[in-house]
């Protein structure tokens, strides 16, 4: 007997700004009722997958979602683990300490944070105010004798730019240094988890988000540096990375089992390339009549409710 398998996506579906959209509570409990196999995936992060699954327990009233049915967006970099396990990489989100633990428990063991270089370097960011030596002060002239940062990987959109944009320049172009060196062409990887540019919030306009702040930090590279390489390694929807990753979470072997509910048209794009059955609701980015599709959904409904009406009937 085929099993029916449902992927939602949780910001602009189930959720709005922490609220709850209506009809998703009762529509949680009938699939599990019916036990209809539920996983969701998010370009959301910035907090382990059990901190996810406990929030959306309290916010979707039920008991019955584990850590092991949540993908963030950066879930996948555990498949990075081996590469970079022992070496140091610089990570950017919002938390510093809450950075570290995720890293860490994903089984990277040499974390460092932006806000800790910038510590470190106030001369980095001169009108950020930080100005003193503070803890773990490195005077400018031993900055070749520290130890080189492998790859940065961001965790979630950071709240400073101007900050972030300017110590990634720094470090890759200096090859993970925080110098400048002629002939120095090698750089090092960024890896990002949400290539979305914009998300559904309860304000009309959609919100920018990671893709934007990686758009712009490429553009100010190549523009920088011209002749060297802007290595971006992303993963989250729509990527192949992710979709791969949630194919084997859910050991399905045939794709059109698997049906995908989501508000934004190119996170979308990852599930049809993936051959699942998708559908796109009208609760967040998607504005029908505004947004733009050059593909077609399995189905377009008004909500997530509507949706599982679609997909259990």
């Amino acid at each position: 007997k085929k099993i029916m398998k449902i992927v939602s996506d949780i910001d602009g579906v189930l959720i709005k700004d922490g609220r709850i959209i209506k009809g998703v509570e009762e529509k949680i409990k009938e699939i599990k009722k019916k036990k209809i196999p539920l996983m969701f995936i998010t370009n959301g992060g910035g907090e382990m997958e059990r901190e996810r699954a406990e929030r959306l327990r309290r916010i979707l009233k039920t008991k019955d979602i584990k850590e092991e049915d949540i993908i963030l967006s950066h879930t996948p970099y555990k498949e990075y683990v081996e590469e970079y396990k022992e070496k140091r990489i610089m990570v950017i989100g919002r938390n510093p300490e809450g950075d570290i633990e995720i890293m860490k428990h994903y089984g990277y063991k040499n974390v460092v944070t932006l806000e800790e270089m910038v510590e470190k370097m106030p001369y980095a960011i001169p009108y950020s105010g930080g100005g003193g030596q503070g803890r773990g002060y490195i005077p400018i002239e031993k900055l070749k004798e520290q130890e080189k940062i492998h790859a940065i990987f961001i965790l979630q959109n950071p709240i400073d730019w101007n900050e972030a944009t300017q110590i990634m320049c720094d470090l890759v172009q200096g090859n993970g240094r925080m110098i400048q060196e002629k002939n120095q062409t090698e750089t090092i990887p960024v890896y990002m988890c949400n290539p979305d540019m914009v998300y559904g919030g309860q304000f009309n306009i959609p919100r920018l988000t990671q893709g934007a702040f990686v758009e712009g930090y490429k553009a100010i590279f190549k523009r920088l540096y011209p002749k060297k390489q802007c290595n971006i390694i992303a993963c989250g929807k729509p990527t192949d990375i992710t979709f791969k990753y949630a194919t084997e979470r859910l050991k399905t072997e045939e794709p059109k089992d698997v049906w995908m509910i989501e508000d934004n048209p190119e996170a979308l794009r990852g599930a049809v390339k993936a051959g699942w059955n998708t559908i796109l609701v009208k609760t967040g980015v998607y504005k029908q009549g505004i947004t733009q599709l050059d593909y077609q959904p399995t189905f377009i409904t008004e909500n997530f409710a509507e949706a599982i009406s679609k997909i259990v009937n």
